[in-house]
């Protein structure tokens, strides 16, 4: 199922963006953006990456965005056992 915008960059020209945050919105963005073939610049004003947080659950349009992105293996090898 296509859901984005075709209409967005007709010439189909490579185009440079950045990226604000590191965090699972820009790093998806950066995901999707990277497939088409754009120059991506990712910027986080956190120092290292972090191992601590909350805790996360995602159903419905959120897991059915992991299974796009075809990371659902990856996630269910890294999975916080409850």
């Amino acid at each position: 199922m296509e859901t984005r915008n075709e209409k967005t960059n007709e010439s189909k020209q490579p185009m440079r963006i950045l990226i604000v945050g590191a965090g699972s919105a820009g790093l998806t963005t950066a995901f999707w953006l990277s497939r088409d073939g754009h120059n991506l610049t990712i910027v986080e004003k956190s120092p290292a990456l972090r191992d601590d947080g909350h805790l996360i659950d995602f159903f419905g349009a959120g897991y059915d965005v992991a299974q796009q992105m075809g990371i659902i293996p990856d996630l269910e090898a890294i999975h916080y056992p409850i």
